[in-house]
């Protein structure tokens, strides 16, 4: 009786502990993203501004063909483990058109090494979805256990919709951001008169060489707002896609809008 008494009290201990590690982990991890997003991001306006390193341009090649975008650079990731196969594709684009553009759907077509298609995927990821002259935005997707070999793929090409007009009106809103265990966090803050609603953000997490690691998109739906002088936090998971483990650091640049009234 003894022996199992103190297997229960070692048991109860045990338990107690880890409970407590956990909750002190994940408030502390909190912690840290909120005070590393204050210390080290950079907001919206910057961001759009900002220039990539020389050679950030990662894998095979992802390649657009619009005199209304330019491409900066672009990250494709091919992985090949033992029970999948996938492809994560990132471009980062430029409006050269002379006016604001609102992208609206983009497709990515895979190709081999003489240019055949292999495979289209028509629903890709665009975001901001209003992009002045001169400003960024970014097309990514990932294509899982496709049908063909990845060793038979030999670039990408890309394919963006876009309008000169939209029905929802945006702003930009300032935004910092930092990446931690696999966590990246977007730190909004209105520092308007009036609350602010339908906010989105896309984080674009980078590497030392400015290389695009991946990019992630958060937002709040018209249901939720910030109210003058507050601050949201906005997270997603972030991947280190050349490897398909958590991503654990890296710069992050924040593109952050809020719809108008």
């Amino acid at each position: 009786m003894k022996k199992i008494a103190a297997l229960l009290a070692v048991m109860l201990v045990v338990l107690m502990s880890v409970t407590a590690m956990a909750e002190g982990s994940l408030n502390d991890k909190l912690a840290g993203l909120l005070n590393a997003a204050e210390s080290t991001g950079t907001d919206a306006p910057a961001a759009q501004e900002a220039a990539p390193a020389a050679g950030s341009n990662v894998g095979l090649d992802v390649a657009i063909d619009d005199a209304f975008f330019e491409k900066v650079r672009s990250s494709a990731f091919l992985y090949e483990g033992k029970y999948s196969k996938e492809m994560n594709v990132f471009v980062e684009l430029k409006n050269v058109s002379g006016k604001t553009l609102y992208p609206d759907d983009a497709t990515v077509t895979i190709l081999d090494a003489s240019g055949n298609e292999l495979g289209v995927e028509d629903y890709a990821y665009v975001y901001p979805k209003m992009v002045e002259n001169g400003g960024s935005f970014f097309v990514w997707e990932w294509i899982y256990s496709p049908d063909y070999e990845l060793s038979s793929v030999g670039s990408f090409a890309v394919k963006v919709e876009s309008e000169t007009d939209s029905y929802t009106e945006y702003a930009k809103v300032d935004a910092t951001g930092s990446v931690a265990d696999g966590i990246v966090a977007a730190k909004v803050a209105n520092t308007t008169d009036a609350p602010m609603y339908g906010i989105s953000t896309v984080m674009v997490i980078t590497g030392e060489n400015g290389e695009i690691l991946d990019v992630c998109q958060a937002s709040t739906g018209n249901a939720i707002g910030i109210e003058p002088g507050s601050t949201m936090v906005l997270r997603s998971n972030a991947t280190d896609h050349a490897n398909d483990e958590y991503l654990t650091g890296g710069d992050v640049t924040v593109y952050a809008l809020y719809e108008l009234d």
